[in-house]
């Protein structure tokens, strides 16, 4: 037995690493962390905690909200419920000193704006408690930047924990278009509508309402703490899912964000652009993920929790027209290429074989053309208000996913894409 004593100081939350020291060279180590957790939480209790503007810069007046939510029904939105109480904690050391503020009676909702930001450089750190019918909940503590950071190209706009145990979205705005025809240089650019970079009002709009959007599910709410968010200082490119060979079918995933290093842990990189001008299915630029990276246009709806499905979550396409997308089985599933394995799992799932349904793919996921007009592929989830089908809300399967890549993040978080 190894026996460690005297005194490490640090940050609860925090990694820190001690060591022996012998001199026979036959030295022990342990790295270890001490958090200060909450016992288990009653049912039905859920709280959503946000703070506006996302980037804040100095001086800037800073509202957090704290909101109290019931379960979600399936196939529903959050539902908003009384809480006998809602504080809001704020901190500028970390959580070591805090102000606590507080309803004075039932609400659902409680905000605060009577902070401002601090110096460029600087940080804030915040949480929201939820007390009701003798039960607690906290979202814990996250940590924002104001202004610019002290070194990099990377503004963590909402971090929650260490870059290993959370799964962590960078958020590029889209500033440059990209070749019309990759294999053409002289056919020129797209010419989509963009931002002019990371400062632009527009495109922090479009990237609250993303992390809102992000914070609409239970199954995000409830590992929250899992959750970074950074903005990146660089732009970033998308021509969407497009048709480049002539052929009919859309074939080529078009994105790009930056290459650097410094980009390299992320889990999501999200690409955020400016409405596009009909026409389209929704739109001109039809999003898409692949390798983590994936594309979200403002104001369409739920585009980006359904693209994170893919690049955060592994989740795959669930509608059956059209005919693709991508349909892949990644255990635990939400598609499947066969009708047995869908008959298996619906049943673990709490629902029916009767629930299986069939679709057929223009093109197989190997690029090769489908011959004929059988089912490829099978899902169980509902067919309407599903996250991967119609952008609605996550069911069943969805959830298990969820809940399955959240829980990587108790050793160390990966990415969820599509293979």
């Amino acid at each position: 037995m190894v026996t460690f004593s005297g005194d490490v100081t640090g940050n609860c939350n925090e990694v820190k690493s001690t060591h022996g020291n012998a001199n026979d060279g036959d030295v022990a180590g342990v790295d270890f962390k001490i958090e200060v957790a909450e016992p288990d939480q009653p049912p039905g209790l859920h709280v959503m905690c946000m703070h506006s503007p996302l980037w804040p810069q100095p001086g800037d007046q800073i509202t957090i909200t704290a909101s109290s939510f019931g379960d979600q029904p399936d196939g529903g939105a959050l539902p908003p419920t009384l809480a006998d109480n809602l504080e809001i904690w704020f901190s500028t050391d970390g959580g070591v000193t805090k102000e606590i503020t507080g309803t004075t009676g039932r609400q659902t909702t409680f905000f605060t704006n009577n902070r401002r930001a601090g110096a460029a450089g600087s940080t804030f750190s915040y949480g929201c408690h939820l007390r009701d019918r003798g039960g607690e909940k906290f979202s814990g503590w996250r940590t924002v930047q104001v202004g610019d950071p002290p070194a990099g190209r990377l503004v963590p706009v909402l971090k929650n924990g260490e870059r290993e145990h959370a799964i962590d979205f960078v958020l590029f705005p889209a500033t440059m278009n990209l070749p019309l025809v990759p294999t053409n240089p002289s056919a020129g650019l797209l010419t989509y509508p963009l931002y002019s970079g990371p400062r632009d009002p527009n495109f922090l709009s479009h990237a609250q309402a993303a992390v809102a959007e992000l914070y609409s599910e239970q199954v995000v709410l409830d590992h929250q703490r899992a959750i970074n968010v950074w903005i990146a200082l660089d732009g970033a490119g998308t021509g969407g899912f497009r048709d480049l060979n002539g052929d009919g079918n859309a074939d080529t995933c078009q994105n790009f964000v930056p290459t650097a290093p410094e980009y390299g842990f992320a889990d999501v990189k999200a690409i955020l652009h400016p409405a596009t001008p009909p026409p389209g299915n929704t739109n001109t630029l039809r999003e898409c993920s692949s390798n983590g990276a994936f594309s979200a246009e403002a104001g369409e709806r739920r585009v980006f929790i359904h693209e994170t499905g893919h690049a955060g979550w592994g989740l795959a396409d669930e509608y059956l027209i059209p005919k693709d997308g991508g349909r892949f089985e990644k255990p635990p599933a939400n598609v499947y290429l066969s009708l047995t394995a869908c008959e298996d799992d619906v049943v673990r799932l709490d629902g029916d074989k009767k629930d299986c349904r069939g679709g057929d793919w223009n093109v197989a996921p190997d690029g090769t053309p489908d011959p004929d007009n059988l089912p490829d592929f099978w899902v169980s989830d509902p067919p309407t208000n599903d996250l991967m089908n119609d952008n609605g809300f996550a069911r069943r399967a969805d959830k298990r996913r969820i809940n399955y890549v959240f829980t990587l993040c108790d050793n160390e978080c990966g990415k969820g894409d599509q293979p």
